[in-house]
C-alpha cells in the first residue's frame, strides 16, 4: 500500500530503484532513516536540505525568472534543474542575479493528501530496501 502512496504523491519528483522522476533526493538513500526523520522530511521539507537540492532563483538581465535547482556550474555559465525535470543552461552574462531561497524544492503540505495510515504504509514501503540494492 505504501507503494501506491509513492507512485501518486512521490513519484512525480523522486526516484526509487526504476520507478521516479530524478529531480529529488534519491529515496535509496532514506531506507535507514528511523520512521521519525521520514515523517520529519515530509512535514517540513526545508528543515533539513540535502546538498545539491537547494532552491536557487535566477534572474535574467531581461526580467525573466528561473526557478529550480543548480545542477551545475562553470566560469561560463549555469545549468538549472526546472520543477518541470528539464534542464536549462544560462549564459553567466545573461544573469543579473543567482539567489539561494534556502528552501526545498518540495511544498510544503503534501501531508495533506494522505491518510495517517496511507503515510504510516508510505514510510514503511520507504524503508524496504529493494531485492537486489544495498
Amino acid at each position: 500500500k505504501g507503494h501506491q502512496v509513492f507512485t501518486l504523491i512521490c513519484a512525480a519528483c523522486h526516484r526509487r530503484g526504476s520507478e521516479g522522476r530524478d529531480l529529488g533526493p534519491d529515496m535509496l538513500s532514506v531506507v535507514d532513516h528511523p520512521p521519525e526523520k521520514l515523517l520529519g522530511s515530509i512535514l517540513d521539507p526545508s528543515a533539513d536540505i540535502q546538498p545539491g537540492f537547494n532552491v536557487y532563483t535566477c534572474t535574467l538581465n531581461t526580467g525573466e525568472q528561473i526557478y529550480g535547482l543548480l545542477a551545475s556550474e562553470s566560469a561560463t555559465s549555469v545549468v538549472m534543474k526546472l520543477v518541470d525535470g528539464t534542464v536549462k543552461t544560462v549564459l553567466r552574462n545573461q544573469i543579473k542575479t543567482l539567489q539561494s531561497q534556502n528552501l526545498s524544492l518540495m511544498p510544503e503540505g503534501l501531508e495533506g493528501a494522505i491518510d495517517h495510515q496511507g503515510m504510516a504504509n508510505l514510510i514503511a514501503f520507504l524503508r524496504q530496501p529493494i531485492k537486489g540494492e544495498n
